[in-house]
């Protein structure tokens, strides 16, 4: 069959057969259907193979390496040694590898070492949070960072830096993560009701101050929160960490 007819037979394929599949599934399906065509077929899957091992033991390397430098940076007693003999390593090493194959950002591949690094660290050893950190970690972006970083600035307890009514790309990152618990949104606390006074009190000055607090409430305010603090703790390379 001429690779332009073969070409059409896999999009009719891929179309038909894995209309009832969604994500892992889809995918699966994919693979399968492909791996049938006689021509092209095996050429992709060796090339797809090849390609996502080499990609990936080519990051797995580079976090080690950025693993093995974090770790030389800390005082040894402060390194929980047993911690790599348990279950909760693994489970934690196995999620980082995991994570590998759909991260190309140098950058968050460095946080995955150093949530590798911190989870043996006395800091974090009675942490319950240590997966759920790294799972949150998986589902974020650079910019992600970005904004919790930005939102972490000067932090003082009480005196909260806030982002207010985001719009467009910053409003859909601030959301995300407050769906993952490390943003909390909040109206603004007690607004000031000002009337202006001119020897008398008019309906419409008072109408107008009210109208005026209810919206300054109404807006969408964003803060980091304790869990946020903790988690940007955690991904942060104790080579930047600073010196106490």
């Amino acid at each position: 069959m001429p690779i332009d007819n073969e070409r059409e037979t896999l999009v009719e394929a891929l179309s038909e057969r894995t209309r009832g599949y969604v994500g892992d599934d889809a995918v699966t399906a994919a693979l399968h259907i492909i791996s049938e065509l006689t021509v092209i077929g095996p050429a992709i899957i060796h090339s797809l193979r090849d390609m996502a091992t080499k990609r990936l033991w080519e990051r797995a390397t580079e976090m080690f390496q950025r693993f093995d430098e974090d770790l030389r940076s800390v005082e040894e007693e402060k390194i929980n040694k047993e911690f790599f003999k348990t279950e909760e390593f693994q489970t934690l090493l196995f999620l980082s590898i995991e994570q590998l194959r759909t991260t190309h950002d140098k950058g968050k591949q460095r946080m995955i070492a150093s949530a590798l690094v911190n989870s043996s660290l006395m800091d974090f050893a009675l942490d319950d949070r240590k997966e759920l950190f790294l799972r949150i970690l998986r589902d974020l972006t650079p910019p992600h960072i970005q904004v919790l970083k930005k939102l972490s600035t000067s932090f003082v307890p009480g005196h909260h830096i806030s982002i207010q009514e985001p719009r467009g790309q910053e409003l859909a990152i601030l959301q995300h993560l407050t769906a993952n618990g490390l943003v909390e949104q909040f109206a603004t606390e007690h607004p000031t009701v000002s009337i202006p006074w001119s020897g008398q009190l008019r309906k419409s000055d008072v109408q107008s101050a009210v109208k005026h607090a209810i919206q300054e409430a109404a807006k969408r305010n964003f803060r980091i929160n304790a869990i946020g603090l903790d988690f940007l703790k955690y991904i942060e390379s104790p080579l930047d960490a600073p010196k106490v």
